[in-house]
């Protein structure tokens, strides 16, 4: 009778140890795991919301404010603009620069913004998943949206320098990269350039003759390892310019001289 409750008694002393070991065990493995994200977690810059130590993938973004959009061009503009923000991802950092008239041409961008990443990835031990949402939508996508909605709604201008704006974005926004870092240019624009120096609403498009002006020299850069994707929209009152390929094909032609890593064209819808 006796050696039965030794035995219980060692069972429970047992499993008692069992117990506490894998308790001690598992607070160890916390501790750890807490201790390594908190030693790997990256500096961060408060004004950009991006890591200290660099990106991996920078996007810009041209909206070209010279002309009044149509309210279904908005919305399809606001759609294709919204891809392009749901795929960028955690510490990818989108920039936004506008061309018109009614803005002064500047190299410094409109909006700078790295993505902090949604809620869908914190560490349960160190982050807090409602403020990581909340921190999201108010430090990434409600500042791109109110600049978008504003170079929407800015009206029309009278000028269109679309080469100068995609040179200063090369200089500002890509050659300043290291050259790990993926780029690519969005432009959101019906493309026809319109400055004191090179219009497209005088004479004939065609590159070769550009491509050979001093205009062309003073405005060249060099995209090499940018990928570059036209959303090209139509210009009410001006289809005469862009229809057909003649148009298109310019920009393609004038965004291979510039070493452009890849060109795509998207036509607009309204």
């Amino acid at each position: 009778m006796s050696s039965r409750r030794s035995r219980r008694k060692q069972n429970k002393e047992k499993k008692g140890s069992i117990l506490i070991t894998s308790v001690v065990v598992m607070f160890v493995a916390i501790g750890g795991f807490v201790l390594y994200a908190m030693v790997n977690k990256q500096g961060i810059d408060e004004a950009t919301n991006c890591p200290t130590d660099g990106i991996s993938f920078h996007k810009a973004i041209l909206i070209d404010t010279s002309q009044s959009y149509t309210p279904v061009q908005k919305n399809w503009i606001k759609n294709q603009l919204k891809q392009i923000v749901n795929g960028t991802e955690k510490s990818e950092k989108i920039s936004v620069y506008a061309v018109g008239a009614n803005r002064q041409e500047t190299i410094l961008p409109l909006l700078s913004r790295c993505n902090p990443g949604d809620a869908s990835g914190v560490n349960p031990f160190t982050e807090n998943k409602r403020m990581k949402q909340e921190d999201w939508e108010k430090e990434f996508i409600e500042p791109l949206n109110r600049e978008f909605n504003d170079l929407l709604d800015s009206g029309e201008g009278r000028g269109s320098p679309i080469m100068e704006m995609v040179q200063a974005i090369s200089i500002a926004a890509f050659q300043n990269e290291n050259l790990s870092v993926k780029k690519e240019l969005f432009v959101f624009s019906d493309m026809l350039q319109h400055t004191a120096e090179v219009s497209h609403y005088k004479g004939s498009i065609n590159f070769k003759k550009f491509s050979e002006s001093p205009e062309y020299l003073r405005i060249r850069t060099d995209l090499g390892g940018v990928k570059v994707k036209i959303f090209y929209i139509r210009r009410l009152g001006h289809e005469n310019l862009q229809k057909g390929k003649v148009h298109a094909i310019f920009w393609q032609e004038y965004f291979n001289s510039m070493n452009a890593d890849g060109f795509s064209i998207k036509f607009g819808e309204g």
